[in-house]
């Protein structure tokens, strides 16, 4: 992070001095690119945590056989958990918002008849504000969770597919029948490219 801002600082900075084009050019591909390698370096220790709560090795034993899974196995299974990840914030957003009306409509339900209009409205924000707070944060939660839990699925399926196959047939049907319809991965995979 401290070089991503770095980068970026130096890019304002060389903005608003009238600097060249180029070099802004430059400066904003090189922050894009530190920016993706801390995305992937992320996404990586994520799942080595999942490999030292699963499995109890230390972290840089754990790193290396996250390393591993990506190089020699599904990794496809692996990098779908990002696409998780967008779907519990969308998921928090969304929990936030029908919780703060909730709240709003529960809090506009509950003020006296007597009340100042300015009081009301105070209520009414403070109540949605509140609400949509208080709703991301359980719903994140509970979602983070569920991330968890699919992160640890997809690790167990990368190391070993055919448990899955023994404990849950159907379910591993759809997943190598997912896997097979990639031609590009699978050709990898049987060529140990990957």
């Amino acid at each position: 992070r401290a070089a991503a801002a770095l980068l970026s600082k130096i890019r304002r900075d060389a903005r608003e001095n009238g600097g060249n084009v180029v070099i802004l050019v430059l400066l904003c591909v090189a922050e894009c690119v530190v920016r993706c390698v801390e995305d992937i370096v992320e996404e990586l220790s994520y799942f080595a945590y999942v490999q030292v709560a699963t499995r109890g090795f230390s972290f840089l034993d754990a790193a290396r056989a996250t390393y591993a899974l990506c190089k020699f196995r599904n990794v496809r299974a692996i990098v779908a958990t990002s696409l998780v990840d967008s779907a519990v914030g969308i998921g928090s957003l969304f929990c936030g918002v029908v919780a703060g009306f909730a709240a709003c409509a529960a809090g506009a339900a509950t003020v006296p008849t007597n009340t100042s209009q300015d009081t009301k409205n105070f209520a009414a924000t403070a109540s949605l504000s509140l609400g949509a707070v208080l709703g991301m944060l359980v719903a994140g939660s509970v979602l983070q969770a569920l991330r968890s839990g699919f992160a640890t699925f997809c690790v167990g399926y990368a190391e070993d597919s055919e448990k899955l196959g023994t404990w849950f047939p159907s379910l591993h049907r759809d997943f190598q029948q997912r896997a097979d319809d990639s031609p590009g991965d699978n050709q990898a995979l049987a060529s140990g490219r990957m």
